[in-house]
């Protein structure tokens, strides 16, 4: 049976207080880019998760200095305000050197996270997975490169069945532009892989703003 929880809430800071609760010992894969970028500040404020253990969900092609990198960006608003600096080590620089650091800190084999922090674009695209990419039925593999057709292009991803495989998956959603998703979400539209994503997972986590969910009350 798939199953999805919505949360609905007022706005950026309950989102992100919300989202921070979900926060767990364990290996926890971050994502970044525009979600997240309002997200973490509030979540550098917190205590340090001294039991979690932090990996990228994905990664822009530029160093950790460039504005763009989403690693970067959590290092600066989170394991430097948390003191937790050797997260920072955790950096996919390239997808072949963030394949073997998940296997020599999760083992062999395709790792099993104990939580995903995910956003959705406006295309419906996740982590770095996006809609007509044949590269989303791709199996076997940890990580992949995957082309975004926004700036910067080239792309270092977790494959979507290492995000299915995740033991809790949380998804992120606001901003007007994304409320023509929500009924695509809803109804698992596979075509959109967050759709895809939460047809494939038992149970999938979704904190969005209330005011998206205008037209679509029936849903609840």
């Amino acid at each position: 049976m798939i199953t999805l929880e919505i949360i609905k809430v007022d706005g950026l800071p309950e989102m992100a207080e919300k989202s921070f609760s979900f926060m767990r010992p364990g290996s926890v894969a971050l994502s970044g880019g525009k979600t997240y970028a309002p997200v973490y500040p509030f979540w550098g404020q917190q205590p340090h998760p001294t039991l979690s253990r932090f990996f990228p969900v994905d990664e822009r092609q530029v160093p950790i200095t460039d504005p763009e990198s989403n690693w970067g960006m959590a290092d600066r608003f989170l394991f430097q305000p948390w003191g937790a600096t050797g997260s920072r080590d955790h950096f996919a620089a390239s997808a072949e050197s963030y394949r073997k650091l998940l296997e020599q800190e999760m083992g062999p084999g395709l790792p099993l996270f104990d939580l995903v922090f995910l956003g959705v674009g406006a295309d419906g695209h996740i982590a770095s997975l996006f809609p007509n990419d044949p590269r989303i039925n791709e199996t076997g593999h940890s990580v992949l490169e995957t082309h975004s057709p926004l700036l910067p292009h080239a792309r270092i991803t977790l494959s979507l069945e290492v995000l299915v495989r995740a033991k809790e998956a949380v998804i992120l959603l606001f901003g007007p532009e994304k409320a023509p998703l929500i009924p695509r979400i809803l109804a698992g539209d596979s075509s959109l892989p967050a759709g895809r994503l939460i047809r494939q997972r038992p149970k999938t986590i979704l904190i969005a703003e209330k005011n998206l969910f205008a037209d679509t009350e029936k849903f609840g």
